[in-house]
C-alpha cells in the first residue's frame, strides 16, 4: 500500500513539506464530513490497495477492471490502475495504463508513489500497458506511458512489492523478494530496497534487509529515517549485521544503517503479528497489528526505546492508519469495535493522546468483509481505498472521499494599496484603499483599525467600509484632502487589529504614505475639447475629461491633461506635464530654443526643465531637436529644424517634417514602425523591414 505521500520534492530542505504530505498538514485536525463525496469509484467486484496524489490527480491501484461514475453510471475500462481528478473526483478515461499478469486472479497493484515526474507502481504483475515489467514500473503521470528507464526485475514472478514511499533522492520498496536485477546486474535485496528515481537502477549503498515480508513503509517526520513495518523479527542495516527488530525497524534514509531505536519484543503478544501500516508524527508511531488484532502507539521521543504509550485489542484487524492533523489517527480495516468496545464499522477516528475513540466522526463502511486497505490525506480530503460497496449508507465501490473543513490558521495579508506607497500628485478627492489576500471580518474594519493622518499627526475624519466581493477596505475622507500635503494610512494588525472570519489577525501594521497634488488654479469645465491658457505666474491647470489644449505660458506650471487626448504646452519655466488618461502629446512647437525630450527618462530641456508623466507623443520645436521614445507606442514629430529622432521599442510613428533629419527606428522588431522624413534630405536607419518608410533619401 502507499504511504500518504501526495507530492514529492527534491532535497532535504523539504522535510517540513513532508509533514504535510504524510497527513500532518494542520496544527489542529480538520473536521471531516460524515457523508462521503459523490465521486467516481471502481467496479463492485474490485479492490483498491493503494492511493496517492500527484499534482491535480489522485491515482489508485488495486485489482479492478473498470472505474465508473456510480453503480449504474458511466463506466470506463481500467485494469488495476486509474486516476481521478482531485477536485471533481471524476475518473479520467484517457489515463488507463493496464497492469496485467499471467494469472489475473493474483495480479494486483499493492503500492504507489510519486517521485521525479513519475508514478511508481508496485505489486505482483508482468506487464504495464503491454510493456513487460516484473512487479515494479513507472509511468508518466500525464500520459500513462511506461518509463523505459525503469525496468528492474524484482524477485520472481511470485514476488510482490507490498509497500512503497519516495523522496526526491530514492524510491523505497518493501515486500517479499530476495533479488533485484537491473541493467547493472543481479543484486541481493531481502524484502526491502531503494531505487534511483532517475535511472531506475537499484541504489548500491542503501541495502538493509529484514527476514520476512515488509507490509508498510513510512518516512520519519524530518525525512531522515525510513520506518518499515511487517512480519519480520530481525533486521540489518547496510552492513548486513542482523539485530532483533520485531515487526518495526528504522533505517537511515541515506545510508541504510539500522537505527538503534527499537520496540521491546515484550510489547507484543507473540511472534506471529504483522505491523500493517504506519502513521508517523515527530514523537509517535502508530500501527495496527494483524493476527493479534491490536492497535498500538509507540514513543519516538524516548531515546532509542519505542515504549508503548497505549495499546488495546480491536474487534477485527486494523489494516491501514494515517494521521489527520497532529492529534487524530484515522484507522480502517475489518473491525467492528475499537477501544472500550466502542462500535465502529471498518472506519474510525482515534485520539492520538490516549487511543480513545473520537465520537465526532463515525461513518460506517460495509458491503464486503475486509473493508479499507489504504488511506490518503491531502490538503482537504480523506481518501479511502479497499474492499466495500457502501459508505455511510451510500453506494461507494472500493473508493470513497470525505471532504474536510480545514481550520484556517493563515493570517490575512494586504495585497495592494491605493494610493501606492510613496505616490505623489494624488488627487485631493482620493480615497485610501487596501485589498486583502483573503476575506476579512467586516466588523474589524473600523475607524480605529483603518486610519488616515496628516504629517503632523492630525487624524482625518472619514467613513470606513469593506466590500466583501472585492475584499477591499475603503477609507473615504469626509472632505477633500489638503493640497501638496503628506498623509499616512495605517491598517492596524495584531490582536486588536484587522482579522479574517476565522479570527486570524493581520500579522503587523500596514503603513503607507503619499503626497497630494497641488490644487487646480485653472480647470476645464466640460467634456468637450477646450483651450485653457495659464497666467504668467505659477499655475496648476487641470484639463478635465475632454481632449484639451493646455498652454502654460511663463512660470513653473503643472499641466494635468486628466481625461482625453491632450496637447500640453509647457512654455517657459520648469513645468510638470501630466497627460493622465488618453494618448497625450507634449508639444514644444512654441519653444524659442531647441529641445531635448525623452519619453524613456520622462524629461525635457530647452525652454526650461520639464518633467513628463503619462505622455505618449512628442512634437518638437522649429529648431534642431533630440526626441527619444519609450518602450511603448509613440508618435515623434520633429517639426521644423534638423532633428534627431529615435523610436526605441513599440510601434512608433517617426516624422521628420522640415529640415535635414535623422530617423532611427531600430528596435529589433521588423515591420512595426512608420517613418516619414518629410522635406529636405533625411537619413533613416531601420530594421530590415518596417511598416512604412517615406521621404528618406539616405
Amino acid at each position: 500500500m502507499s504511504k500518504r505521500l501526495t507530492v514529492f520534492f527534491v532535497g532535504a530542505a523539504t522535510a517540513a513539506l513532508m509533514l504535510a504530505v504524510a497527513g500532518i498538514a494542520w496544527a489542529q485536525s480538520p473536521t471531516l464530513n460524515q457523508t462521503p463525496d459523490d465521486i467516481w469509484m471502481t467496479n463492485s467486484g474490485g479492490k483498491v490497495y493503494a492511493v496517492v496524489r500527484s499534482g491535480e490527480y489522485v491515482y489508485v491501484g488495486g485489482q479492478f477492471t473498470s472505474i465508473r461514475s456510480g453503480p449504474t453510471g458511466q463506466s470506463v475500462a481500467a485494469t488495476n490502475l486509474a486516476r481521478f481528478d482531485a477536485d471533481t473526483g471524476v475518473g479520467d478515461p484517457s489515463w488507463t495504463p493496464d497492469v496485467t499478469g499471467a494469472d489475473p486472479t493474483k495480479t494486483k497493484v499493492y503500492s504507489l508513489a510519486a517521485s521525479n515526474g513519475k508514478i511508481w507502481v508496485g505489486g505482483n504483475f508482468g506487464a504495464v500497458d503491454g510493456v513487460a515489467r516484473r512487479n515494479l514500473a513507472a509511468v508518466s503521470p500525464d500520459t500513462g506511458v511506461v518509463d523505459p528507464s525503469v525496468d528492474p526485475l524484482v524477485g520472481t514472478e511470485t514476488s510482490i512489492v507490498r509497500a512503497m514511499i519516495a523522496s526526491g533522492q530514492k524510491v523505497y520498496i518493501g515486500g517479499a523478494f530476495g533479488t533485484i536485477q537491473d541493467d547493472k546486474g543481479l543484486k541481493g535485496r531481502k524484502n526491502i530496497a531503494a531505487i534511483d528515481p532517475t535511472t531506475g537502477n537499484v541504489d548500491l549503498t542503501w541495502k538493509p534487509k529484514v527476514d520476512k515480508i515488509v507490509w508498510s513503509l513510512a518516512l520519519s517526520c524530518d525525512g531522515s529515517g525510513v520506518f518499515a513495518g511487517g512480519k519480520f523479527l530481525n533486521a540489518a542495516g547496510s552492513d548486513g549485521v542482523f539485530a532483533t527488530r520485531q515487526f518495526i525497524a528504522r533505517f537511515d534514509a541515506t545510508s541504510g544503517a539500522l537505527h538503534p531505536w527499537a520496540v521491546p519484543p515484550s510489547s507484543f503478544q507473540n511472534t506471529e503479528e504483522v505491523a500493517s501500516d504506519l502513521a508517523v508524527t515527530c514523537d509517535r508511531i502508530t500501527s495496527g497489528f494483524l493476527g493479534a488484532n491490536f492497535l498500538r502507539s509507540f514513543r519516538l521521543d524516548d531515546g532509542n526505546t519505542g515504549s508503548v504509550v497505549w495499546q488495546y485489542k480491536t474487534g477485527g484487524e486494523v489494516q491501514t492508519a494515517t494521521m489527520l492533523g497532529e492529534d487524530k489517527v484515522i484507522v480502517g480495516g475489518h473491525f467492528s469495535q475499537l477501544k472500550d468496545g466502542v462500535k465502529r464499522e471498518r472506519l474510525g477516528m482515534i485520539n492520538l493522546s490516549d487511543g480513545s475513540v473520537d465520537s465526532s466522526w463515525a461513518p460506517p463502511v460495509s458491503g464486503k468483509y475486509l473493508g479499507p486497505w489504504d488511506l490518503l490525506v491531502d490538503d482537504n480530503h480523506l481518501y479511502v481505498g479497499g474492499e466495500f460497496t457502501s459508505v455511510a449508507g451510500l453506494p461507494r465501490y472500493n473508493f470513497a472521499r470525505f471532504s474536510a473543513d480545514v481550520p484556517d490558521t493563515t493570517s490575512p495579508a494586504v495585497s495592494a494599496v491605493v494610493p501606492a506607497e510613496g505616490a505623489t500628485e494624488v488627487a485631493l478627492e482620493a480615497n485610501a484603499e487596501a485589498s486583502f489576500s483573503e476575506a476579512i471580518d467586516p466588523t474589524t474594519i473600523t475607524n480605529t483599525t483603518f486610519a488616515l493622518t496628516k504629517a503632523d499627526g492630525t487624524p482625518v475624519a472619514a467613513t470606513v467600509g469593506y466590500d466583501s466581493a472585492t475584499k477591499k477596505a475603503t477609507l473615504d475622507p469626509d472632505a477633500d484632502l489638503d493640497p501638496t500635503a503628506d498623509y499616512t494610512a495605517t491598517l492596524k494588525g495584531g490582536s486588536e487589529g484587522v482579522k479574517d472570519p476565522a479570527g486570524n489577525p493581520l500579522a503587523a501594521d500596514k503603513i503607507w504614505s503619499f503626497t497630494t497634488t497641488a490644487k487646480c488654479t485653472l480647470s476645464g469645465v466640460s467634456t468637450s475639447a477646450e483651450t485653457i491658457t495659464g497666467t504668467p505666474g505659477d499655475d496648476v491647470i487641470c484639463g478635465g475629461a475632454g481632449p484639451d489644449t493646455i498652454l502654460g505660458l511663463e512660470g513653473n506650471d503643472v499641466l494635468k491633461g486628466e481625461g482625453g487626448g491632450d496637447q500640453l504646452y509647457g512654455g517657459a519655466g520648469d513645468d510638470a506635464l501630466d497627460g493622465g488618461i488618453g494618448t497625450d502629446t507634449a508639444n514644444f512647437s512654441g519653444s524659442t530654443a531647441s529641445v531635448s525630450a525623452s519619453l524613456l527618462t520622462n524629461n525635457a530641456t530647452g525652454e526650461g526643465s520639464d518633467a513628463l508623466v503619462g505622455v505618449e507623443n512628442l512634437t518638437g520645436s522649429n529648431f534642431a531637436d533630440d526626441l527619444t521614445g519609450s518602450a511603448g507606442n509613440n508618435g515623434l514629430n520633429g517639426a521644423a529644424g534638423g532633428d534627431a529622432i529615435v523610436g526605441r521599442e513599440g510601434a512608433d510613428t517617426l516624422t521628420g517634417a522640415g529640415g535635414n533629419d535623422t530617423l532611427d527606428s531600430r528596435d529589433g522588431i521588423e515591420g512595426n514602425d512608420s517613418l516619414n522624413g518629410g522635406a529636405a534630405t533625411d537619413t533613416c536607419t531601420t530594421d530590415a523591414t518596417e511598416k512604412s518608410i517615406l521621404n528618406c533619401e539616405q
